[in-house]
């Protein structure tokens, strides 16, 4: 009565003793108990109070352990969780330590033994080691046991190490929580089990606000030399070096880098220096393109510096699944939420087919990352079906929100036209572009680009129309962009391009989707084969490559938007995009550069040929984040 024994083995004074002046000598009993980074300050915590939940937020507790998918010293093309060891002494920062220490000054008494348990279910996403030197065994977890025995108890610290095998792609299989058991046995009877959680730090996608640090770009020099990508390289390598970034070329035919994966990071706490907490890992896209530029972040990139990670068995060929077609804004407060990693959008079939959906296992594994609460929009009406196609993100120091959405507009585009048409209708657009050079088959430059002056193309009542459809469309868009992060008309700014309509088997999709359909229901399909979808007739200028310099501010590498030319020898939507983006304005600036038959007339531009690495912020952390 009266006693407060905050733990076994240690001389103690009661508070009634502590009356008498007296020491009284409590049985000196061992405890085991488990002991990790809970408090989430990159150190084995002291204490064990709190491990038995996992929570979110600043301040609150729950340990941490990497999906361990970089390549410190696993074979050529694989990840340092798909074997049973720990890779040398460099793959001990990717493991998290596990520690079992005594309490109390006397060993266990001859028989004791412990016991570390986890959920079968569990199994297959966690390895464990039977300590942390650079060849340490697995002991636990994937293909092998959901026990591991410890014993004798003899020792005062014992040290395991943790990785985790997979993300959590599928919240009803796997969360990302791991829940560990440890039991000790005193030779009768199991004592009272201890609890502890540990979760998977999640795959975030970078932002437009993170510093660039390398451009990735395919090198087409194999190709016939009308299709080499020479001279666009070279402006790219200038304009990255402009902003202290590095440039990677990947030799290859298949030109689009952006389509076959997207770069992010993982990070966790450490005694390190902020910047040394994450380990960017590179997302292979679920589209499989054929070329050898889909094998490019598992043969290049995976390495010590860079993780590399699926989200699905690649298959299939749908343009959706590309990942110019995914995005993440800058930081943003929708209501009273804070995204501090910005959220992600990604377009989808929402319009109707769902052959133009993203790989649905694709859609899932974002949103159990939990942090960037992924979102759609309506794609389905474009050809190629690319978020990138439509618009943009880019830092602006001098807007409200620090960056504005630069979005795509075929009403301003038309606007600027009708404004000509008194003053300048023959001015020509495609300047300089040489209109009888043959294209894919027997197109040429003119054949498919048949309106080159501002009366022809507004002698075009199909054309007119067009732009209406296709603004309808960006309208909706925008709307989806307000709604689900937090913003309004002011904080975007619509960009000139002009669209034009594909119709039905005139496109390499479409012919795709049409086949398939009169197998099922000829009716359909034969409503699929006129229905129209949109690519841009001029250069989509949104279709960019945002440089952001350490400064948080960018630079902007814009295709060269080809529009009206008049007497002075100015570009007219050029000017007008000089106009919007004011360096005195909103601290940003530019470069118009060509990509036109290295990429436009292929139905991309700029942003789907580039990739980009940048730095992981050191200011804001995931696990302090609610979701």
């Amino acid at each position: 009565m009266g006693k407060n024994l905050k733990e076994a083995g240690n001389v103690v004074t009661t508070p009634l003793d502590a009356k008498k002046g007296k020491e009284v000598l409590i049985e000196d009993k061992p405890a085991y108990f488990v002991h990790v980074d809970a408090d989430r300050d990159g150190k084995v915590d002291d204490v064990t109070l709190g491990l038995d939940k996992w929570q979110w937020g600043k301040g609150k507790k729950g340990a941490i352990v990497l999906v361990n998918n970089n390549r410190d010293g696993a074979p050529p093309e694989t990840t340092d969780n798909s074997d049973t060891v720990i890779n040398g002494a460099s793959d001990l920062n990717d493991v998290a330590p596990i520690e079992i220490r005594r309490r109390g000054s006397a060993p266990a008494p001859a028989g004791w033994t412990g016991k570390l348990s986890i959920d079968p279910n569990v199994l297959p996403y966690v390895r464990i080691f039977e300590s942390r030197d650079p060849a340490a065994k697995q002991v636990m977890g994937t293909g092998s046991a959901s026990e591991y025995s410890v014993g004798p108890l003899d020792f005062e610290k014992k040290e395991l190490g943790i990785e985790a095998v997979e993300y959590p792609k599928d919240s009803s299989v796997f969360d990302g929580t791991i829940e560990l058991k440890w039991t000790v046995n005193d030779g009768k009877q199991d004592l009272k089990p201890q609890k502890i959680v540990f979760r998977v730090a999640p795959w975030i996608i970078f932002n437009h606000f993170q510093q660039t640090k390398t451009v990735y770009v395919v090198d087409t020099d194999r190709l016939p030399p009308e299709w080499r990508n020479t001279a666009f390289r070279s402006k790219l390598a200038t304009e990255v070096s402009t902003v202290g970034a590095s440039m990677e070329e990947f030799a290859e035919s298949d030109r689009w880098m952006q389509d076959v994966m997207e770069l992010g990071f993982s990070s966790k706490p450490s005694t390190e220096a902020p910047d040394a907490w994450a380990t960017p890992v590179v997302l292979r896209s679920g589209r499989v393109r054929g070329g050898a530029t889909e094998h490019f972040p598992l043969k290049k990139l995976l390495s010590p510096e860079m993780g590399y990670t699926t989200a699905t068995v690649p298959a299939g060929s749908d343009s959706l699944d590309s990942f110019g077609n995914l995005e993440c804004s800058p930081p943003v407060t929708v209501g009273k939420k804070v995204y501090p990693f910005g959220r992600i959008v990604y377009g989808d079939g929402s319009g109707g087919t769902p052959a133009r959906a993203m790989n649905s296992n694709v859609v899932r594994f974002l949103k159990n990352q939990a942090i960037q609460a992924p979102f759609s929009v309506d794609t389905s009406w474009l050809e190629v079906g690319h978020v990138d196609e439509v618009f943009s993100f880019c830092p602006m120091k001098g807007a409200p929100k620090k960056f504005k959405v630069l979005i795509a507009s075929p009403q301003r585009a038309w606007s600027i036209l009708e404004g000509l048409e008194k003053t300048s209708p023959d001015a020509g657009l495609f300047s300089g572009i040489d209109t009888t050079r043959t294209l894919l088959g027997t197109d040429t430059v003119a054949s498919v680009y048949p309106h080159r002056t501002v009366k022809t193309i507004l002698a075009d009542a199909g054309l007119k129309t067009a732009q209406k459809q296709v603004q309808k469309k960006i309208d909706g868009i925008q709307k989806a962009l307000k709604r689900n992060l937090g913003l309004e008309d002011a904080d975007f700014v619509p960009l000139p391009v002009l669209f034009h309509a594909v119709v039905g088997e005139a496109t390499r999709q479409n012919a795709i989707r049409v086949a398939a359909m009169e197998k099922i229901d000829p009716s359909a399909a034969a409503k699929l084969r006129y229905t129209p979808r949109y690519i841009a007739y001029t250069p989509g200028v949104v279709n960019m490559l945002v440089l952001t310099k350490s400064d948080a501010t960018a630079r902007l590498v814009i295709p060269k938007p080809f529009g009206p030319v008049v007497a002075s020898g100015a570009c007219e939507f050029e000017k007008d995009i000089e106009t919007q983006l004011s360096p005195l304005v909103l601290h940003t600036d530019y470069e118009f550069v060509e990509d036109f038959f290295e990429y436009h007339v292929l139905d991309g531009e700029i942003h789907c040929g580039t990739n980009s690495l940048r730095v992981p912020p050191t200011d804001v952390h995931w696990w302090e984040q609610e979701p």
